[in-house]
């Protein structure tokens, strides 16, 4: 059977802002042969936060508010609620009672917006980059709602992997929401690091 697919080996454009026939498109990779174009309709916030992230909100017309870190879409208020529901609820409803919760990244605030849902006692949340949650309480405050004032919330600014290293704690449920395997972000895909997850997991959780 011939192969009727030839991908020409070409470079992608830079991914970011462009102005194209006077129309205002933000240009995203999705792969090493496709780029996407988004219709912008206002760029909200740029910013190079203190961990060395490029963190930008734009008002794309076909999905609302958004929010970039390295010129990867992250949310959406088009569609957030979807994957944030799905990455939460399957694994708090099929828990008897979880009392205490991890979050590794979720610095949007979405998983610890449906995770505080439950009646949970205690939410752990381990986010790199203060300022992701900063840029997101400013600009698209429809995600997390008032989930960062919640008294249940115990807020660690600092590295997941290096906490998970160093964590005595068991959990009932952990929940990682981290950015794709790029940078700092690869050290949390290995078998390594899922192995030191597994073992801050409580008898019977998730």
């Amino acid at each position: 059977m011939i192969n009727s697919t030839y991908i020409m080996p070409v470079r992608l454009p830079k991914p970011g802002l462009r102005n194209i026939d006077g129309h205002l498109l933000y240009l995203e990779h999705a792969g090493p042969h496709m780029a996407t174009l988004s219709v912008v309709n206002d760029v909200l916030s740029s910013e190079l936060t203190s961990a060395g992230q490029l963190v930008e909100t734009m008002d794309l017309e076909l999905f609302g508010k958004s929010l970039f870190i390295e010129h990867i879409i992250m949310i959406s208020l088009y569609d957030e609620y979807i994957y944030h529901e799905t990455l939460v609820h399957p694994a708090l409803l099929s828990l008897e009672n979880p009392e205490k919760v991890l979050i590794i990244g979720g610095g949007d605030g979405g998983a610890l917006r449906e995770v505080l849902k439950h009646p949970v006692g205690e939410v752990t949340m381990v986010e790199l980059d203060r300022s992701v949650i900063e840029i997101v309480r400013k600009h698209v405050p429809e995600v997390p709602g008032d989930s960062f004032e919640d008294p249940r919330l115990k807020l660690i600014i600092g590295d997941g992997r290096k906490y998970v290293e160093s964590c005595e704690e068991k959990y009932d449920a952990i929940i990682l929401d981290v950015t794709d395997p790029y940078g700092q972000a690869v050290r949390l895909y290995t078998k390594e690091f899922y192995s030191m997850v597994r073992k801050l997991i409580g008898d019977g959780g998730l």
